[in-house]
Order: structure tokens, then C-alpha cells, then sequence
């Protein structure tokens, strides 16, 4: 039977191995580093499913082109997954797809790249950033435009930019147009 010493040193070496492991389990999947927006009280669509793609895709290139001029660094984004569309009739709903580039950006770039960003999405018609809280480390900031579209700007060793949840119009089916 083990002296009740070495079963103390035994419980506190178990509970700091605990502490470390969860610390440095890692950091959230980008898709979970979400910033609160207030959800507006009625959405409009901007555009209708067939146009989606090419408008918020105009949004996404024009706020890579913003980050690359912050930074300095002409990045390749990379899509990490294709744009779809959710819901009915009634509330279909766009995303856009995820474009990842290999940038990391310091808080103070991060300052910067805010800057240049910030007047992009207002000629998208898309409100003011919200800074993230910094979640995990992750530099990020969330704007949201009257369809209840929401860009996700994320920032942790690589860059992250992506729009989810646009309410579009339809003509019957909340389908993407084959191309």
C-alpha cells in the first residue's frame, strides 16, 4: 500500500499533468473563433442565389487584396472548402467558400490590416468590424451586412477569410447554379 506521501506527490503530479494537457490542447478550429454580433431585426437579401457567388467572391477578393497591402505580403489564398448554400425557399442562405493564406500577422499588422479593411467592407455595405476577444490566440474580426451575412477575418500562423449566412432570394430552389 502506497505511504499517503507518495500518494499526495502522486495526485499533484496527475492534476499538473491535467493543467498542462488542457492548456496546450490547442488552440479552436478557426470555424469556432466567432465574434458576437448583434443580429439584425430584419434581414434583406442584397442579392439572389444565382449572383451570390460572384458578389460576396468580389467581397472576399477585394478584402484579401486589403490584407496582402497591410502586410506587405502578396499571399496565394488558398479555398479550404467550396461556397454553399443552406435553408428553404423561404431562408436560403449563402456561404461563401474559406480562403486560407500562409501569413502570419503580429497584433500590430493586425492593427493595420483592420485599417485597410474596414472602408472595403463598408463599399460592400457591410457595417463597422468587431474585434474578436482572442480566443485561443486567434487575431480575428467579424463585420455583418443587412442579409445577416457575416465575414470572418482570422489570424493565427495562417489567415483565414470567409462569409457565412447571407439570407439570398431564390426562384424556387435554394440551389447553387450549376456551372
Amino acid at each position: 500500500m502506497p505511504k499517503p506521501a507518495r500518494r499526495r506527490r502522486t495526485a499533484v503530479l496527475a492534476l499538473g499533468c491535467a493543467s498542462v494537457l488542457t492548456a496546450c490542447a490547442g488552440s479552436p478550429d478557426p470555424g469556432q473563433v466567432v465574434t458576437p454580433l448583434p443580429r439584425p431585426t430584419h434581414l434583406e437579401p442584397q442579392v439572389g442565389v444565382g449572383e451570390a457567388e460572384a458578389h460576396y467572391g468580389g467581397l472576399l477578393r477585394d478584402v484579401t487584396a486589403a490584407v496582402d497591402a497591410a502586410t506587405g505580403v502578396s499571399s496565394e489564398w488558398v479555398p479550404e472548402y467550396a461556397a454553399s448554400v443552406s435553408g428553404t425557399v423561404k431562408d436560403c442562405t449563402f456561404s461563401t467558400e474559406r480562403l486560407r493564406a500562409d501569413v502570419t500577422i503580429d497584433e500590430a499588422t493586425w492593427a493595420e490590416v483592420t485599417e485597410a479593411v474596414t472602408p472595403v467592407l463598408a463599399r460592400h455595405g457591410f457595417a463597422d468590424p468587431v474585434a474578436g476577444d482572442g480566443t485561443g490566440g486567434w487575431l480575428s474580426l467579424s463585420a455583418q451586412d443587412p442579409s445577416g451575412a457575416v465575414l470572418d477575418l482570422r489570424s493565427k500562423g495562417l489567415t483565414d477569410v470567409d462569409v457565412d449566412g447571407a439570407l439570398v432570394s431564390t426562384d424556387g430552389e435554394c440551389t447553387l447554379p450549376a456551372d
